[in-house]
Parts: C-alpha cells; sequence; structure tokens
C-alpha cells in the first residue's frame, strides 16, 4: 500500500489571481466595455416602432438633455458566458509537486427584474399532518409529486412562526408555473439526506442542473433563469421541507428584450 503524505498550503499570494480568458479566431470576437474616471457618453436611439416612452400625463416629441447623469440600463439579448479553465501548479526542491485545476463559468445575462417585483408563496392556511391530492395551486404554480401516485403532505419540522411546511419527497416534486419566470429562489432546509438536487426547464429543455448542500436551518436556493416554466426538486431521503417559493417574471422561451438601442461612444 503506498505511503500517504498530507501536504498543507501555509501561505497564498495577497494579490489576485490573474484571470485570463483566449478565444480562437474563428469564433467570435470578446467585447470589453471599459470606463475612465470620466462618465460613459451614452447615446440612446429610438425607432417609430420602439419609441422612448417616459411617464407623463400624455405622449409628446421633445428635446431632452439631462443636467445630470443618469443611470442607464444594458439590456444583454442572449447570454454572454466566460468559461475558465486554468491549472495552479506547486513545486519542491525544483520538481512538481501539486496541481490544482480551477474550472468555471462566469455568464452575463439580461437586467434582472427589481427586487420589489419578486413574488413569494406560502403554505400559510394549511395545518400540519394536512395530505393534499395534487396538484396544489399557490399563486401562478402547480405543484405535484414526480412519482405517478402519491399525495403531498404539509408538515411543521421548522417552528417558524406562520410558516408550515411541504414535504419534498425522496423522489422528489414537480412545479409548474402558468407563465415564464425568472430567478425562482426556494426556500429549503433538510433532516435527512443534505443534497437537494433541482433542474430547471424552459420549453421541455433543461437550462439549469444543480445539487444543494442542504442543513436543518432555512436556507435559499437559486434556480436561475429567465424564462422558467417547470422545476423539478428531488431529495432529502424524505425528510426535506420547502418552505417558500419566490419568482420574478419571465420572458417566454426564445424571444428576446424588447426596448431602444443603447450605443456607447
Amino acid at each position: 500500500m503506498p505511503e500517504q503524505h498530507d501536504v498543507k498550503i501555509l501561505q497564498w499570494p495577497s494579490s489576485n489571481a490573474l484571470l485570463e480568458h483566449r478565444f480562437q479566431l474563428d469564433e467570435p470576437c470578446p467585447v470589453a466595455i471599459i470606463f475612465d474616471e470620466k462618465p460613459a457618453m451614452v447615446k440612446v436611439t429610438a425607432t417609430p416602432e420602439q419609441p422612448v416612452h417616459m411617464k407623463m400625463d400624455m405622449d409628446m416629441d421633445m428635446n431632452v438633455r439631462a443636467r445630470e447623469p443618469f443611470p442607464v440600463c444594458i439590456r444583454i439579448c442572449e447570454p454572454i458566458c466566460a468559461v475558465s479553465d486554468y491549472t495552479v501548479g506547486l513545486n519542491l526542491l525544483g520538481q512538481p509537486l501539486l496541481q490544482i485545476a480551477v474550472k468555471g463559468t462566469t455568464t452575463l445575462g439580461d437586467c434582472k427584474p427589481e427586487r420589489e417585483r419578486t413574488t413569494c408563496v406560502d403554505f400559510a392556511g394549511r395545518k400540519p399532518q394536512e395530505t393534499v391530492p395534487p396538484p396544489l395551486n399557490v399563486g401562478i404554480v402547480s405543484i405535484t409529486p414526480l412519482a405517478e401516485e402519491g399525495t403531498l403532505q404539509m408538515v411543521s419540522f421548522i417552528s417558524e412562526p406562520e410558516k408550515i411546511q411541504l414535504l419534498i419527497p425522496d423522489r422528489g416534486l414537480r412545479f409548474r408555473f402558468a407563465q415564464p419566470v425568472a430567478d425562482v429562489r426556494m426556500k429549503v432546509a433538510s433532516f435527512g439526506g443534505p443534497v437537494l438536487e433541482a433542474t430547471a426547464l424552459s420549453a421541455g429543455v433543461v437550462t439549469h442542473s444543480a445539487a444543494h448542500n442542504v442543513g436543518s436551518l432555512a436556507r435559499e436556493i437559486l434556480v436561475p433563469g429567465d424564462s422558467i416554466d417547470t422545476i423539478t426538486l428531488k431529495g432529502g431521503s424524505n425528510e426535506a421541507v420547502l418552505i417558500e417559493i419566490c419568482y420574478s417574471r419571465g420572458r417566454a422561451a426564445g424571444s428576446s428584450p424588447t426596448g431602444p438601442d443603447v450605443t456607447l461612444i
């Protein structure tokens, strides 16, 4: 049996690691938006089909000049992904000793809805140990078990005032939304298996899937996306609960945000 050696990193450089993204010549060219100390010059253009609207008593033609800088939200029609793939090496006496591979993806998406537009629903009014035949409708969400046969059960595993929870079967729950939603947040807890697997679908296509480590204390898990119509949630060894589900207004699959063009000059 080979001898085991434990290696510890005693010190890490104080400066940030350099992250470099490389692009192939036959791939789209990257775009960088850089602002100097001066405010960026922004040109807002509109067409008769997509005019710039202002909140006033009537629509009118006018010339507008901003006396002070104002924030501009730039919409990105399709997500832009930057993939990180690099290796950190450790040498001892001139010989390679350890290599750590780091991979990840940074996604830039369109502008997120304002927080006040987020809708949250829970199971207020239900009673502990109450069984509910599927589907269970709360807000625009329709909840059914993934098992072909089964009922939904309300529990009170967590002593949160006025917060009755929905038991998550180990085989899972399915959440269908009456209209597309974005960035779904689920408040959950698990007293059994610590891993819950959340999968988002849009028009039958999986857009996101991730496993989350969940403990006995309530925590939020995020299911990102901007055109989610279905989510499945599995795991927890029949001892996990859903406390609350929040969502923002999304857009239909395949559609793009609309609005006036914004050009940086």
